[in-house]
């Protein structure tokens, strides 16, 4: 055989070599994007070593059925909450995945466990301090007179409208929220310092400016609760009354909490911008950007931060077992 026929013999092999491997690198191609397009199962967001003792705990309603919660009792990480609504909200549907599909895996997804283990479809218990009614302006207050021993407690939670500012999509929807029950539970100073915006130069006297993040509930109005609405909370109807020694208040109510059980629904999560308008006679400036959580709340507990006894409960009955007919 001469060189020029070995090497021609070469060549036909290897291209007869390439297009035996063809068929099946392009099934391993179409195998692999076709694995790509489906969707990885949803992880639950990993807890840190303080967060895994707060969520511990999961809530159920049996917890309600004796006379008692437990006053270590965290509820759920209202922070936590939000951040892993966030990312389920985040998760929009694959280009090669039908609408049929994206609704079907978005439905399975509401029982996934996404922090701790709670799902969207769980309860959420979020517990709150209750605070002096004339020392705070908290949607959920007591109010004690020292003449008499009565207690009052009240829940008045605000409803202003919110503009929809700060959602992902906002640019796009611009959607607004009227008529939801609102309670702040917990702000954060983000930062501190002086003025430097639009019209300073104008300004009399140094402006200090805050930053700050707040975060909180906005569920449908709560049918529970019958006192008028208005931005200003005038209209102050106690929703539980009792009586106690003066003695045992001092102790009682700087510790009493109020546990708030609800379902999250769409959208999920509302947001709220608010940035103070400048005059020259100001002093200072606030931004504030609050987020909450959003759905229907099924009742609220009010029970003692020491000893744990319910002193209250929202509706009446909220919570017991059912007698039997």
């Amino acid at each position: 055989m001469t060189v020029k026929q070995c090497l021609l013999l070469a060549v036909a092999s290897a291209l007869a070599s390439t297009g035996m491997a063809q068929p099946a690198q392009v099934a391993a191609q179409v195998t692999t994007s076709s694995s790509a397009t489906q969707q990885e199962p949803r992880r639950a967001i990993p807890l840190r070593p303080w967060e895994k003792r707060l969520a511990a705990s999961t809530f159920s309603m049996q917890m309600l059925a004796s006379g008692r919660i437990d006053p270590d009792y965290p509820g759920l990480p209202l922070g936590l909450a939000v951040t892993a609504i966030q990312k389920f909200l985040a998760d929009k549907k694959g280009e090669f995945e039908s609408t049929a599909d994206y609704q079907r895996r978005k439905t399975a997804a509401l029982d996934e466990k996404i922090i701790g283990n709670s799902s969207l479809n769980d309860w959420f218990a979020l517990v709150t301090p209750v605070k002096n009614n004339e020392q705070s302006s908290n949607a959920i207050s007591y109010e004690f007179n020292a003449n008499t021993g009565k207690v009052k407690l009240f829940v008045l939670p605000y409803s202003f409208e919110l503009n929809g500012i700060g959602a992902p999509d906002y640019d796009l929807n611009k959607l607004r929220y009227k008529g939801l029950d609102q309670f702040q539970l917990s702000s954060k100073l983000k930062s501190k310092g002086p003025y430097k915006g639009p019209g300073s130069y104008r300004a009399k006297y140094p402006i200090e400016e805050t930053d700050t993040a707040r975060l909180g509930i906005a569920v449908n109005r709560i049918p529970f609760l019958d006192f008028q609405r208005d931005n200003f909370q005038s209209n102050k109807k106690p929703v539980i009354q009792l009586t106690m020694e003066n003695a045992v208040a001092a102790k009682e109510l700087p510790a009493l909490k109020a546990l708030l059980v609800m379902k999250v629904a769409a959208p999920y999560l509302v947001y709220n911008f608010y940035r103070s308008e400048f005059t020259p006679d100001r002093t200072d400036m606030k931004t504030i950007q609050s987020i909450y959580l959003a759905g229907n709340m099924a009742g609220i507990i009010f029970y003692s931060g020491i000893t744990g006894d319910i002193l209250g409960r929202l509706p009446a009955g909220f919570g017991l077992p059912v007698a039997p007919n």
